[in-house]
């Protein structure tokens, strides 16, 4: 898959193909857009990507917006639902016990080319423990495995580096490098920290946070 926009018949490909997944499970979207991915404003990570709005009503504890850099990822968002369907087939969440949220390493310091630390399987276990750290998790997106505390300004406040060689495919570029500012769970962060990070969507909000793997 290119890393790049995608042309105006392939965005349409692949609209169809979001829409298509989305009905094998029951849902319709009511909107599916696609934004050119882009540098973000000071301390915010790249902008732009796919977003799917899907019609109401849902069930509970569904977001109706699905964010995504790029069609891998979307598609990643939708297998997540629950079926909609009236006889599922393995339908709802998907289910990680304990033991699969498996130790995260602390990282050495970063070097000037570190090999990408992001991967299917460490996505499934950050994914994991944000929907058993935050309360009310309806979805989880944007997930760095490993972002490095330059700064707490505040008790709640970190400010974190985050290298481009972990971010998803389309957007794993030196241009995409960035800082980010979290709010979120980072009590016990402290500078110097690598941490994983994620964007996580409740009923009452949506921001970053910090996920702690055991």
């Amino acid at each position: 898959m290119s890393r790049s926009s995608p042309s105006s018949s392939s965005a349409s490909r692949r609209k169809s193909y979001i829409r298509r997944s989305l009905e094998k499970l029951g849902y319709t979207a009511k909107v599916i857009e696609w934004e050119p991915i882009r540098s973000g404003g000071i301390m915010c990570g790249p902008e732009g990507g796919w977003h799917v709005e899907l019609k109401r009503p849902l069930p509970s504890g569904v977001s109706a917006d699905l964010l995504a850099y790029s069609l891998a990822e979307m598609l990643d968002r939708i297998d997540e639902l629950p079926r909609q369907n009236k006889e599922p087939s393995n339908g709802g969440w998907p289910t990680f016990g304990a033991a699969a949220v498996r130790h995260f390493t602390t990282l050495p310091p970063m070097k000037q080319e570190p090999k990408s630390a992001y991967s299917r399987d460490i996505i499934k276990r950050i994914k994991a423990a944000a929907k058993k750290q935050v309360e009310g998790c309806l979805s989880v997106c944007h997930i760095f495995p490993r972002a490095y505390c330059v700064a707490k300004p505040a008790p709640s406040c970190a400010i974190f580096a985050i290298p481009w060689q972990d971010a998803e495919k389309v957007i794993r570029k030196p241009e995409y490098s960035s800082y980010k500012t979290v709010y979120a769970n980072v009590g016990n962060v402290q500078a110097g920290d690598w941490r994983a990070i994620a964007y996580v969507s409740t009923i009452s909000s949506q921001q970053t946070y910090v996920i702690d793997l055991p």
